[in-house]
């Protein structure tokens, strides 16, 4: 990182903490700032004035003082406003993981593929595994369609043609999308084998 964000920056782990508002760390010097300018907090309060007060001690065998009461803080108060204003300043500093770049290669190959759709596509002699007659048109859906299986990762486009050439898929799609898509193209156009 450069500038000055790349000073507020430490290695974590795999990964960098980057702090994206490191001026919130001035915020740290606010209860310094606070406790060294800031008049300590004096609170007023009425008092009952009782004329036998005097006589009343002195049958409690106490002597009275003159002063403030001052709460004390027990070891909890002292730790925990400390930590929670630390944990706000942080959060405020934004600190974010900043893990190296995923790099991830794939191969993969543009077809397109051309399939005749004009009548002559009707004739059936094709036969399939079973022993059925198939039309030239659905043995080529058989073959295309094992052929895309065996593509993953490929982008795969369609052109037919008959009289005239149409692109049916014309950007090209993984296969996974090819496939899905194969069953709803329709191969017949009119004119065509159907």
């Amino acid at each position: 990182m450069s500038g000055p964000v790349g000073a507020f920056s430490f290695p974590v782990a795999a990964g960098t903490v980057v702090l994206s508002a490191p001026w919130a760390l001035l915020l740290l010097a606010v209860p310094v700032l606070a406790f060294l300018l800031l008049p300590a907090y004096r609170e007023r309060q009425r008092a009952l004035r009782v004329p036998f007060f005097e006589a009343m001690a002195k049958g409690l065998g106490r002597t009275p003082e003159p002063g403030a009461v001052v709460l004390r803080r027990v070891l909890l108060q002292w730790l925990l406003a400390p930590v929670l204003f630390l944990l706000l300043v942080a959060a405020a500093a934004r600190p974010e993981l900043v893990l190296p770049p995923i790099q991830k290669t794939e191969s993969a190959r543009d077809l397109l593929l051309a399939v005749d759709i004009s009548d002559s596509m009707k004739t059936p002699d094709f036969a399939d595994p079973q022993g059925r007659r198939l039309t030239r048109l659905d043995a080529v859906k058989q073959v295309l369609h094992d052929f895309i299986a065996r593509r993953e990762g490929d982008r795969v486009g369609l052109l037919v043609f008959g009289e005239a050439a149409h692109l049916r898929r014309p950007s090209p799609s993984t296969t996974s999308c090819a496939r899905s898509c194969w069953a709803r193209w329709r191969w017949a156009w009119p004119g065509r084998a159907r």
